[in-house]
């Protein structure tokens, strides 16, 4: 069985960190999900700070986090303020150096 992927496995920034916790024990932790602006800045840390990243894998780093349609559309964002480029090949993500 595939091993879920967590904040340590994650390329770029730590997520638990960079999000606002509600509540932590040693079973749970309850974060607040980002806003559109905040999405948007995440994911551009994420792609700068790892070189390039599969739409896929950043799926997966915000799994539980934000939704399929969030992120889409602050990708799609990003792509039209020239801020990343979109691989329509292979689906990866680039940043932009302007």
């Amino acid at each position: 069985m595939p091993e879920n992927p967590d904040s340590q496995n994650m390329r770029g920034p730590d997520l638990m960190k960079a999000l606002t916790k509600v509540y932590v024990d040693d079973e749970i932790t309850v974060l607040i999900a980002p806003d559109d602006a905040s999405l948007e800045n995440l994911i551009l840390e994420i792609v700068r700070s790892s070189g390039g990243i599969n739409i896929r894998e950043l799926r997966r780093a915000f799994s539980g986090i934000s939704s399929e349609d969030k992120i889409r559309r602050a990708v799609n964002r990003l792509v039209r303020m020239n801020k990343v480029y979109l691989d329509g090949e292979n689906g990866t993500l680039y940043p932009v150096e302007l």
